[in-house]
């Protein structure tokens, strides 16, 4: 089991962009300030037009942002990744998903 050490923010509206691994291999790029939400939205069919097409989807990488424009650079500059990219972003990045994910469900620890 990983060893979770990624810094969470404190008492402020939390900014995250992320990537689903769609059914047909491809990657759909968003960014959300309720993310658990967000992806509920994206795996029932009712998130953005892409992903209701291109089901199932499942959460592959998590990144939290500073603020609302960062997370539109930071989502914009992951869009410009190739598939190939994105693979290696997400392969190297496991664990701070995996913590962030679990940070997020379980806030009390």
């Amino acid at each position: 089991m990983w060893s979770c050490s990624v810094s969470m923010s404190d008492n402020k509206k939390r900014c995250f962009v992320y990537l689903l691994h769609c059914g047909d291999d491809s990657f759909y790029c968003g960014w959300s300030n309720d993310v658990l939400a967000r992806i509920r939205a994206h795996q029932s069919g009712h998130g953005a037009k892409y992903t209701r097409s291109h089901q199932p989807v499942e959460i592959v990488y998590l990144e939290e942002c500073t603020d609302t424009s960062s997370a539109l650079r930071r989502e914009a500059a992951l869009k410009k990744l190739s598939h190939e990219e994105k693979l290696r972003l997400i392969t190297v990045s496991k664990e701070q998903t995996f913590c962030y994910l679990r940070e997020l469900a379980f806030p009390e620890g």
